[in-house]
């Protein structure tokens, strides 16, 4: 009986990382049914046969390429790992080749299949990995992103081009930090890759390993030819930023620190010096901000900050350029590089949920705790309290910011009251300051304010001009000694905003309130007509401040 005729088909896919092939048999051998077969294959190239099965040319099977049992349909047997011929670059050769196949199965032994000769015009281009980097100092983030163009031409036998992607496409792009920070590689399956924040300076490593599959020719209906492989490439990026922020963030609260322990030693010169670095870190910062958030250049601003934060003996930078340091996001505090001012909030207890927008902070004041409103979501983010420390430490004895406004009525009106507890100043020198916010109504009734020690006013204040939003606020402040146990040395004064001549110079006085005793601290308004409103009561501070023995 004669063999049935058979279709042979086979599919050819060159791995362009290993530069090797493989051919599978996908001959449908429904035909003949089921059985083994034993395959022999030859392949040319550019410049001659690179792979000949030693029995091909004599059709002996001896040792086939590849063999096995085969149901009746594609036997799907191959021989792989096949290497292919090379340019000088070590890449694939380019030009035409051709592949054939044998076959001889159990069912007809005495029969030889072969195949049609295939002929392929090679002249891909692989893509070549593209990877671009940038960071924020702002954000404290850095981006990789895969920019590659998988693309490519493939030609047919005839010299038409075809642009075709990839059939498949797994990408891996690594974020490697730099090795002295510890921190562990970021891979992502996306084109994009973002770290941070925090991100960290030096030097970032960056991966990519691309696996490809083109599907590129058919025979019938059937993938004939596909290219397959791994694109990889790698980039360095180095992290440097101002260490504006870093200094700022880490400093700020050392000088703060540093003036409020000179007023407890009553030393009025270092007081003032650090006071006024404490403006000009503040001036300075704001500017650098508006300057890195309109793309200019703010390192002047930047030098400022670290000339004068060195007197406090503090800066996160480092001499070591191997040593990484993390970047802080400036961008996350309060109103910076935002559209919306975001504000902060204070308060005894936690934040209620409708209270803020999104970007807002809030310092809970009974336990310093630093609130973030993100999502709709007050989440704590750190607690500014330090370490407990020695008697000369400032306490906040009380903060009550509500809104308190004067009743109707042309009367004294105490608007908020905190009652000092007796033995609270218990050495000479040990020193209580108050200070007393308050919002006058946009008109130009007479308006009094006064702060109380005991039962004496000590610093006031009378408006009489009619009130704008620039001038509608003013502050009371007195500053209380003690210099026995009924004897106190108060120094106080009044301003008002926007109106420079309502700026008091300090005054001095004397009282005699007994300290072992409760004494009452309080905020009066006294409005000029019936009408209740004219004054409101903003704030009321207290701080202590003890004598270190």
């Amino acid at each position: 009986m004669s063999a049935p005729t058979l279709n042979l088909r086979f599919r050819i896919d060159f791995d362009f990382e290993n530069i090797d092939c493989k051919i599978s048999d996908y001959t449908d051998y429904s035909a003949i049914g089921g059985g083994t077969l034993e395959g022999i294959v030859k392949m040319v190239g550019p410049n001659g046969t690179f792979y000949i099965n030693d029995g091909y040319e004599g059709d002996v099977f001896t040792s086939p390429d590849f063999s096995g049992a085969y149901n009746a349909g594609p036997s799907v047997l191959f021989k792989d790992t096949i290497d292919l011929p090379t340019d000088s670059d070590g890449l694939i050769l380019t030009g035409t080749y051709y592949f054939y196949m044998k076959i001889k199965t159990s069912a007809y032994a005495s029969d030889i299949y072969t195949s049609d000769e295939k002929e392929l015009n090679y002249q891909v281009i692989l893509p070549v990995a593209s990877i671009t980097v940038e960071h924020s100092c702002k954000l404290s983030t850095l981006i990789s992103t895969d920019g590659t163009d998988y693309e490519i031409t493939h030609y047919d036998t005839d010299g038409d081009g075809t642009d075709s992607d990839p059939t498949s496409k797994v990408i891996a792009l690594t974020n490697n930090y730099p090795a002295r920070t510890g921190v562990s590689a970021v891979t992502v399956a996306t084109t994009t890759n973002t770290i941070g924040p925090n991100i960290y300076t030096g030097k970032y490593e960056i991966n990519l390993s691309t696996t490809l599959v083109y599907d590129l020719e058919s025979w019938g209906s059937d993938i004939w030819f596909s290219i397959n492989g791994i694109t990889k490439g790698d980039d360095y990026h180095t992290v440097e930023c101002d260490d504006c922020a870093c200094d700022y963030y880490t400093c700020i609260g050392a000088l703060q620190t540093l003036r409020d322990e000179a007023w407890s030693a009553r030393d009025v010169n270092e007081f003032k010096k650090l006071n006024k670095y404490l403006d000009d870190v503040e001036t300075n910062y704001m500017l650098w901000q508006m300057a890195e958030s309109c793309g200019q250049d703010g390192s002047t601003y930047c030098t400022n900050i670290a000339n004068i934060l060195s007197n406090a003996d503090c800066s996160c930078s480092s001499a070591d350029d191997s040593i990484s340091t993390v970047v802080t996001p400036w961008a996350a505090l309060a109103g910076a590089g935002s559209t919306t001012v975001n504000q902060w909030h204070s308060g005894a207890g936690a934040p209620s949920v409708g209270l803020g927008d999104n970007g807002d902070f809030y310092l809970r004041t009974s336990n310093n705790d630093v609130y973030k409103k993100a999502a709709g979501v007050w989440a704590v983010v750190t607690n500014i309290q330090g370490s407990s420390g020695s008697a000369g430490n400032t306490n906040i004895l009380y903060s009550d910011i509500s809104d308190d406004a004067t009743p109707a009525g042309v009367g004294l009106a105490p608007l908020k009251t905190y009652t000092l507890a007796g033995g609270t100043m218990t050495l000479d020198g040990d020193l209580v300051v108050v200070e007393a916010l308050y919002e006058f109504a946009l008109n130009a009734n007479q308006k009094t304010i006064s702060l109380y020690w005991g039962g004496s006013a000590i610093s006031a204040l009378v408006s009489t001009a009619l009130v704008n939003s620039t001038t509608k606020y003013a502050k009371l402040i007195m500053e209380i000694s003690r210099t026995g146990a009924t004897a106190q040395f108060i120094e106080y004064s009044s301003e008002q905003s926007g109106i420079p001549s309502r700026r008091s110079a300090p005054y001095i006085t004397t009282k005699a309130e007994t300290l072992s005793g409760n004494i009452d601290i309080i905020a009066y308004g006294q409005n000029a007509i019936v009408s209740a409103g004219d004054i409101i009561s903003k704030s009321l501070i207290v701080k202590l401040f003890r004598k270190t023995s």
